[in-house]
């Protein structure tokens, strides 16, 4: 099967599971935000009014913002687990461990999407960002509203292509865990036979087989000379010369 549409078929529908997850963690940052909208307006007047007191000031916040961030935590946790799944998946379904790692980014890519476009439309509609450039911006009579969309997506871009560069290796460790099938064997080269050998078996000593090399000539022993050989002489120890042997 294509690598690319299988890993992308199992990318949708395991990024589909993950933004889920997703639209629950913007529900929770909006119902802290919400929750303390009181403390966030009092700390949003002080600080446009030059009153404001670090001390009454992030005190009371520190709740919302565990809220929101802690719910981010626990749903990109969930979202690395899609991701290995889908990898894991797309691998044994192609063969190929690249796919989970497509697969990987196409479940970040799709749960990061309907992420950024939920908190964008609660943001517009109730103004209700449990972030930390919500709690200051978010107060509509506020001098910093005009920053409250844009710090938001700062927020959420960074933390989206982090989680893309994650959601991929989660993808490619689930794809190396998938029991994928033995690598196929290179195909053998056809036998090259040689001009006037062709049907001949290569195995010596069966019929037809490529003929070796002529044997050698059968040994004949030479006969042994007939008549005297000469030996070995000894030199002369009184000065004289060797005797001739003729």
């Amino acid at each position: 099967m294509d690598l690319r549409s299988v890993a992308r078929r199992y990318g949708w529908a395991f990024g589909g599971i993950a933004g889920i997850f997703a639209l629950a963690q913007v529900f929770v940052s909006a119902a802290a935000a919400l929750a303390n909208w009181g403390t966030i307006g009092s700390a949003q007047r002080a600080l446009a009014n030059g009153t404001a007191n670090p001390q009454f000031i992030f005190g009371p916040l520190v709740p919302t913002l565990v809220a929101t961030y802690l719910a981010m935590i626990l749903t990109g946790a969930i979202m690395l687990a899609l991701c290995w799944r889908a990898g894991r998946f797309a691998a044994y379904v192609t063969g190929r461990i690249e796919a989970g790692m497509v697969a990987g980014g196409w479940v970040a890519l799709v749960s990061g999407l309907i992420w950024i476009v939920l908190t964008i439309v609660v943001t517009l509609v109730a103004h209700a960002d449990g972030t930390v450039t919500g709690l200051f911006t978010a107060n509509p009579s506020g001098p910093l509203r005009p920053l409250e969309l844009p710090g938001l997506l700062v927020q959420e871009f960074g933390a989206g292509l982090i989680g893309w560069g994650l959601g991929s290796l989660a993808g490619l460790r689930g794809a190396e865990s998938a029991p994928l099938p033995p690598p196929a064997l290179p195909p053998i080269a056809p036998r090259m036979d040689m001009p006037g050998m062709s049907g001949l078996p290569r195995a010596p000593g069966q019929a037809g087989a490529w003929p070796l090399s002529p044997p050698p000539p059968p040994y004949t022993p030479r006969p042994a000379p007939s008549g005297e050989r000469p030996g070995y002489l000894p030199p002369r120890h009184d000065g004289g010369d060797a005797p001739s042997m003729n």
